[in-house]
């Protein structure tokens, strides 16, 4: 039985082949191989050799300051989306999905072929080829499509199936879940977050005693007080390096190391003045001298405590009741997965938002003082938790988020970058990144939400 289907498949290439051969006949003309200065050369195999766009069409729906939505056409650079030539399985695909939006009807290609190949390209589900021209618009309307080449002595002939790959999803849209709730976060002021392995902690006061709270970052819905066996300073951020988290103890002086976030032991490191943390990056804990009003740079591997260098600073971020929040920022491009830069944002005594920020791959940097100059300035007097988010720092305040893409000098309230409708924090909320992801809101209320932009979420 095997025999005869292997007959049939047999019979039906050799159909192409011919259909393909009288195709070739009528549109390429054959070259005589008598002799003489004009001879050809005619060659017995072929293959597609590189298959590319030269133009690319994408539909985008945007928004207007006023809420007024309408569409615009962009033509990104096509030659970007790259496509990989499968010969053993005479397949053609890109990795790297097309944008949302793309325009399939209208495709302009490149393709060569190796000796001299000709190529063409099925008309439908039918035998009818067409001769391929680099100026024809292919439609991919139909997905995928298949492409032939064929020899110059058009006596064989390959068929390559090519699948184009186009998100079904805005990469830039920001989708929220309905929010979970949970009474055991209702009430909590002073709160703060850490990612610790799989796991979000969230820290604060409840009825004036100091709590803390895990879910699983899969989760969201179910969480566990934990009982930590020493009491830790109220006004202290939580740090994480590797697989360790930091704390500064209740007579703010004494740092504390935990696996668990619960059996809580003293480390060698002891500040001469109380110490707030801010956060760690991996390398380093920065925290705040409250005393002497200055920035504490802790390397815990070492135990050693210094006052870090500061570029003309004459206020610093401080733990009031409005929290700052740390942010570690990876680099870009060949450097992804390396810590770039540290930042802080937070407010001053005065109740002023400030942004901090120090450069971490150069060494001797100074923080410095970011001064937007931009009309979108972060708001002053309220509590704000910012969060490094892929390219961007994203800090929530007044119900909003506000995003930067230079490290925290300049933000704005873009239109993709959204909070859940209808959202009320309270003036007191958690606001927390993950590794997955993931935005994180905690409103006053014990209401929690779990949002992703769409490409956040892709490949992770």
């Amino acid at each position: 039985m095997q025999m005869f289907r292997n007959l049939r498949a047999g019979v039906r290439f050799s159909r192409l082949v011919a259909h393909l051969f009288i195709a070739f006949l009528t549109v390429v003309p054959l070259v005589s191989c008598l002799g003489g200065d004009d001879e050809t050369v005619v060659y017995g195999d072929t293959a597609i050799s590189s298959f590319s766009l030269s133009y690319l069409k994408v539909i985008k729906h945007v928004t207007s300051s006023k809420g007024e939505d309408s569409t615009i056409v962009v033509t990104p650079t096509a030659s970007l989306y790259r496509f990989d030539i499968d010969h053993y399985n005479k397949t053609i695909v890109n990795k790297d999905s097309l944008p949302f939006g793309t325009d399939s009807l209208r495709f302009l290609l490149n393709i060569a072929a190796t000796n001299g190949g000709y190529v063409y390209y099925r008309t439908g589900k039918s035998d009818t080829v067409t001769y391929f021209q680099s100026t024809d618009t292919i439609s991919f309307l139909e997905n995928p499509r298949k492409f032939i080449v064929i020899s110059t002595d058009a006596q064989n002939a390959k068929e390559y199936t090519v699948k184009m790959n186009i998100h079904k999803e805005d990469s830039m849209k920001m989708t929220w879940s309905a929010p979970y709730d949970v009474p055991m976060l209702a009430g909590i002021s002073r709160s703060t977050s850490v990612v610790f392995g799989n796991s979000l902690i969230v820290k604060g006061l409840k009825d004036d005693k100091p709590v803390l709270f895990k879910t699983a970052l899969s989760d969201g819905r179910n969480w566990t007080q934990l009982t930590p066996d020493q009491e830790l300073a109220v006004a202290s951020n939580l740090a994480v390096m590797d697989d360790v988290v930091y704390a500064v103890g209740s007579d703010n002086k004494t740092v504390y190391m935990s696996y668990d976030a619960e059996k809580w032991t003293p480390t060698a490191i002891q500040t001469d003045h109380p110490v707030s943390f801010y956060g760690g990056n991996g390398l380093y804990i920065y925290g705040y001298d409250t005393d002497q009003k200055k920035i504490v740079l802790i390397d815990p591997f070492f135990a050693t405590v210094e006052y870090d260098k500061v570029l003309n600073l004459n206020n610093i971020p401080v733990h009031t009741d409005l929290t700052p929040s740390f942010c570690p920022v990876m680099g870009r491009g060949s450097d992804a997965g390396y810590l770039d830069a540290s930042v802080i944002v937070g407010t001053t005594d005065g109740k002023c938002s400030m942004v901090l920020y120090k450069a971490e791959s150069i060494e001797e940097q100074k923080w410095m003082e970011l001064t937007n100059e931009d009309e979108a300035l972060l708001p002053d007097g309220v509590k704000m938790q910012a969060v490094a988010y892929g390219d961007y720092l994203v800090t929530l305040a007044n119900n909003c988020f506000f995003t930067s893409l230079d490290r925290g000098r300049t933000w704005y309230d873009r239109y993709y970058m959204h909070t859940p409708a209808g959202l009320q924090t309270g003036a007191e909320f958690v606001f927390a990144a993950d590794p997955k992801g993931t935005l994180w809101i905690i409103t006053e209320n014990g209401q929690v939400y779990r949002g992703k932009l769409n490409r956040m979420a892709w490949g992770k």
